[in-house]
């Protein structure tokens, strides 16, 4: 058995990038002999998978969680799946963002911190709708008609929604692209939480209004429905 170890230097090159290299070309170097030997990849790769692994589980726990405390404070379990669409956009945004900075930019690898950004950032990009929801109970308890009450809240509470976002999205710049010092470590997980959340903010401006307006098209839609049958 041979083993090689080195240490990396983050500032130049990441341990996820190097394994890539290696396992890229390593049929080249071995050769004939790339049938018989086995190459195994520990250290802090072998650390990262396993830390992955235990995000997953972490992450499903928190999608649990964050789905028990919107119903709790919405008292309905529509409400919930409606808010909770915001996430996928996120992990949408954050996956996107890495691509083109690939592109364009300083490559960045989505590596663990970054994906531990992205759980992270599905607590987050959840604000926006929670305030949009919530502007659209009241006005539902004050006896306004649900199209109406969506309208009203794109209206009013943009501004909260924009500001909100965008104070976020500013305070996490400096870290992810290392204004004033750039850290390799927390940058990824800085980078996927600030644009996750501005990609999301944009696209939860428009789909969760369309999306509960839809749900309550189909719900009425569906009552329509019980009641012709009901009659016959």
């Amino acid at each position: 058995m041979l083993r090689v170890v080195a240490d990396v230097d983050t500032s130049v090159i990441t341990s996820v990038e190097i394994n890539r290299l290696v396992a890229a070309r390593s049929a080249a170097w071995l050769g004939d002999a790339a049938d018989r030997v086995r190459v195994n990849y520990g250290g802090e790769q072998e650390k990262n998978e396993e830390s992955f692994r235990n995000l997953v589980v972490s992450f499903a726990f928190a999608l649990i969680a964050i789905f028990f405390i919107l119903a709790i404070q919405f008292n309905n379990l529509g409400y919930p799946l409606i808010v909770m669409l915001s996430i996928p956009f996120g992990i949408v945004g954050v996956v996107f963002t890495f691509y083109l900075h690939d592109l364009f930019w300083k490559p960045m690898p989505l590596s663990f911190m970054s994906t531990m950004g992205t759980v992270a950032l599905s607590g987050v990009v959840v604000n926006s709708a929670i305030v949009l929801l919530s502007f659209i109970q009241e006005a539902r308890k004050a006896g306004v008609e649900v199209h109406e009450a969506i309208i009203q809240a794109g209206r009013r509470r943009l501004r909260a929604v924009i500001l909100t976002a965008t104070t976020t999205v500013v305070g996490l710049l400096p870290t992810a692209y290392g204004w004033g010092g750039f850290d390799p470590v927390v940058a990824p997980m800085a980078l996927a939480l600030g644009w996750g959340l501005a990609f999301s903010t944009l696209i939860t401006l428009f789909t969760i209004p369309a999306a509960l307006a839809a749900a309550v098209d189909i719900r009425n839609a569906s009552r329509r429905l019980l009641r012709l049958r009901t009659r016959r």
